[in-house]
């Protein structure tokens, strides 16, 4: 109630004076009232101040007419000069300027090496999104979004990468499906908690602690893998160390606010890397955040070196991620395999139809040349017994032939007898 009046009162307090200084202007304009001579001073006035104005006017105006001519004259000189000026002076060559690759190129082109040299069949789209904002997510549907200002800060394509392959890492290990899943366990189990509000606050406490203990453990878990993407493509980790370092200064504020900070998440990263890459480190990389990561982390692993104990429960720790970080990367290009595998089978299955399509057009081949060869046996055949009848059919004619010359000459030689005898008999009855 205290509250209520208190903005009353200082709600009079300020329209108060505008409301009085509005009553006094109108008063002021209602009570005032002008004779007939001050009108007709006033009237002459102006007009004598209008014919000083006039002639101020035209005297200006001639005054500008000469100094716009004074100026031609001088600009036509100087154009004179530097005429003369340029003709002296030889003509410098043009240079062609070559355009680097856009933005969306070079997320693109960094994006799909991520994804095929580490054999990833992931459906994984690059996007860019002009904004001065630092930022990059990835969403539930396989898009990866880097943001304009992110690309801006990051000193080379090994950075960006980083970053990149830290958003891959999200979607290869289903953190947003498992995040959605867990959203609606919950708004379920809220629903069900209204009719208990006893019960709603708990659960909604317990999600809250759940959610961040979730966030916190995924993004460790992208941060490794983008460290094994990297590696898997031919870049250095090193620049993820130096990409976050300079984003955990503190002054990229819309980074911070969907990522969580703090030189812990880079340690972490480092450890990893130190153990299962330690080439990496030896080699080291030269950017200033990288420097300024060292410069934090050396106390830290310094103390860890002399301290047995530290040193034994960090390396049981790294074998155990190492042994996980291998599953898992296996995981990841399992699909890649499985599709190879479905390749291979296939080309087998193509590889054996085609065989089968060999053999049945051999069989079918062998099947029409045995065909044809019974047909040109059969037709052989057929001409062989057409000449073995056409030789019986000559053979015939010419025994008949044969035949019909024997009896025409047994029947001349019986004519012949016949003729012999009756001479014979003839000559006897003359002898006689």
């Amino acid at each position: 109630m205290k509250k209520i009046l208190s903005f009353i009162i200082a709600f009079m307090l300020f329209f108060a004076p505008c409301s009085y200084a509005l009553e006094q202007s109108g008063a002021g304009s209602s009570s005032v009232s002008v004779s007939a001579d001050s009108a007709v001073k006033k009237t002459a006035a102006k007009k004598k101040k209008k014919k000083k104005s006039s002639k101020k006017k035209k005297k200006t105006k001639s005054k500008k007419k000469k100094t716009a001519k004074s100026k031609s004259k001088s600009s036509k000189k100087k154009k004179s000069k530097t005429k003369k000026t340029k003709s002296t002076k030889p003509k410098k060559a043009s240079v062609t300027k070559t355009a680097g690759p856009t933005m969306t190129e070079r997320i693109n082109t960094i994006g799909n090496r991520l994804l095929t040299r580490n054999k990833i069949e992931a459906a994984i789209n690059f996007k860019l999104r002009k904004t001065s904002k630092i930022n990059a997510y990835a969403d539930l549907h396989g898009n990866v979004m880097v943001f304009s200002g992110l690309i801006r800060i990051c000193e080379n394509d090994e950075e960006l990468a980083g970053i990149i392959a830290h958003e891959v890492g999200h979607i290869v290990n289903a953190h947003m499906a498992k995040l959605t899943l867990a959203n609606m366990a919950v708004n379920v189990s809220l629903e069900l908690a209204k009719a208990v509000p006893v019960v709603a606050l708990p659960v909604a406490l317990v999600y809250l602690v759940s959610a961040k203990r979730w966030q916190r453990m995924d993004e460790y878990e992208a941060d490794i893998t983008s460290v094994d993407l990297m590696i898997g493509a031919g870049y250095n980790p090193l620049a993820m160390v130096s990409a976050l370092q300079k984003i955990n200064s503190g002054k990229y504020l819309d980074f911070l606010s969907t990522h969580p900070s703090g030189e812990k998440r880079t340690l972490y990263i480092y450890d990893y890397i130190a153990h299962r890459y330690p080439q990496y480190i030896e080699k080291g990389y030269d950017t200033e955040s990288y420097r300024e990561f060292l410069a934090y982390a050396k106390p830290i692993l310094d103390e860890r070196k002399f301290d047995n104990d530290l040193m034994t429960k960090h390396l049981e720790k790294q074998e155990k991620l190492e042994i996980k970080r291998k599953k898992k990367y296996a995981k990841y290009q399992r699909a890649y395999y499985e599709k190879q595998e479905r390749i291979a089978q296939d080309k087998i299955e193509q590889e054996q139809k085609a065989l089968e399509a060999k053999e049945k057009l051999a069989q079918k081949a062998i099947k029409e040349e045995q065909k044809a060869a019974a047909k040109q046996k059969r037709l052989e055949e057929k001409k062989i017994k057409k000449e073995q009848k056409l030789q019986e059919k000559l053979e015939k004619q010419k025994q008949k032939a044969l035949i019909k010359e024997q009896k025409q000459e047994e029947k001349r030689l019986k004519k012949e007898n016949k003729l012999k005898e009756k001479d014979l008999e003839n000559k006897q009855k003359s002898a006689a």
